[in-house]
């Protein structure tokens, strides 16, 4: 009975966008079979807003770009996919990128698309009474591979805890891991909004909130191969341009529209996530000290025995300069 009212309570609040790889389909009223094919892999979530507007409203046809949108859970499925072949460009956050950067060299990222902190610990506090103590050997539910996963590992660390042998981590895709909270299966669940958010809503007497992102905040980036980008730098700028009408149309009101409409948000959620996420394409600073932190702390944890990314490389900010100069602060 338990699992029944749980399955009701994801299909009827949490409206949740499970689409693992399947096509967005927007309707495109041009010709585009003569311009070279992007295969774009997009996380389904308000993190990629910018994205999946420009799809649904033919931005990309109208700046004559042929691309194809391919719908991923996360940031780190659709990275999968373009190490796999099967998209040209993905959607993830800066940390999927620097870690696995370590072990391919080739990856680029083209520009961030929104910034935040989405990241959010919610613990079972009927399972685990007096937070944070008692962790040892305590289930946490976590994408492995996700931005999720470094910002536990650091909250772990501040509290006297090592996240790869003091506690039992579940990795499984997020709406699993949603599910498996819901049957108190896991006793923690570190993810992102508006996951956290509506498990919070969901289960408020029982659930007690962390924020993840205390140090830094999150970029989700594009993310493409050297080989790709160095052939089709043309249809990178067609992109980049899209986008940018993409960030001027969701503005204000049009934006709490959209988000409500697109991805079926409370308007509560819309008012706090206002606070805490910004979408807008940019290549900063931020972005590099970011990214160099998650890299130090991978050497140090996972990849003692590999050389570090070098930033400078991973960084392509020649299209950046060329369509949004504005928006381009790296020193």
């Amino acid at each position: 009975m338990k699992l029944l009212c749980s399955i009701g309570l994801i299909a009827s609040l949490f409206g949740l966008l499970a689409c693992g790889g399947g096509e967005q389909a927007a309707p495109n009223t041009k010709d585009l079979s003569k311009e070279p094919l992007v295969r774009l892999g997009a996380y389904n979530g308000d993190t990629a807003s910018l994205v999946l507007y420009a799809n649904e409203h033919q931005l990309y046809a109208g700046e004559q770009a042929n691309v194809q949108v391919k719908m991923y859970q996360s940031g780190k499925a659709a990275t999968d996919a373009l190490l796999d072949g099967q998209v040209d460009i993905a959607t993830a956050a800066e940390f999927v990128v620097a870690k696995q950067a370590f072990r391919h060299d080739n990856l680029r990222v083209i520009a961030a698309i929104a910034r935040g902190t989405p990241n959010y610990l919610l613990v079972n506090n009927q399972r685990i009474g007096n937070y944070p103590e008692q962790l040892y050997q305590r289930r946490f539910g976590v994408v492995v591979g996700s931005a999720s996963e470094f910002y536990l590992a650091q909250h772990l660390e501040r509290l006297g805890y090592d996240i790869r042998k003091d506690v039992s981590i579940v990795d499984q895709k997020p709406k699993d891991l949603v599910q498996a909270y819901l049957n108190e299966e896991i006793d923690a669940l570190a993810l992102w909004n508006p996951h956290i958010f509506r498990l919070k809503e969901a289960m408020p007497d029982k659930s007690q909130q962390f924020p993840l992102n205390n140090t830094q905040d999150m970029f989700f980036v594009l993310v493409t191969t050297e080989e790709w980008l160095a052939k089709n730098g043309e249809q990178v700028d067609k992109l980049l341009k899209a986008l940018l009408k993409a960030e001027q149309a969701l503005q204000g009101p049009d934006l709490a529209s959209w988000l409500t409409e697109r991805f079926e948000l409370s308007k509560a959620y819309i008012a706090f996530n206002e606070r805490h996420q910004k979408f807008g394409l940019s290549l900063n600073n931020a972005l590099i000290r970011a990214i160099e932190t998650e890299k130090e702390w991978l050497q140090q944890t996972l990849f003692t025995n590999l050389g570090m990314p070098d930033c400078a490389q991973l960084i392509q900010d020649e299209h950046m300069r060329r369509i949004a100069p504005g928006k381009v602060n790296i020193n």
